[in-house]
């Protein structure tokens, strides 16, 4: 899928984790940018039930291996 900075966004389902892959418009304007970063935060939000703050405590957790 391709949408606003991203040239190119990728999600899937792997054993309960949502998996993103995405490519970013490196040739666009901050306001575009700025929007849909906003709009990828939601989506995950609303996605995986938690906040930016949380998903990273929780990828911290993971890689940490606690």
């Amino acid at each position: 899928m391709t949408y606003g900075a991203f040239n190119r966004l990728t999600l899937y389902i792997d054993n309960k984790k949502l998996i993103v892959d995405s490519e970013s418009n490196k040739i666009i304007i901050d306001e575009e940018i700025l929007d849909t970063n906003k709009r990828y935060r939601d989506f995950l939000e609303e996605a995986t039930g938690y906040t930016a703050k949380e998903r990273l405590k929780m990828a911290k957790k993971a890689v940490q291996g606690d």
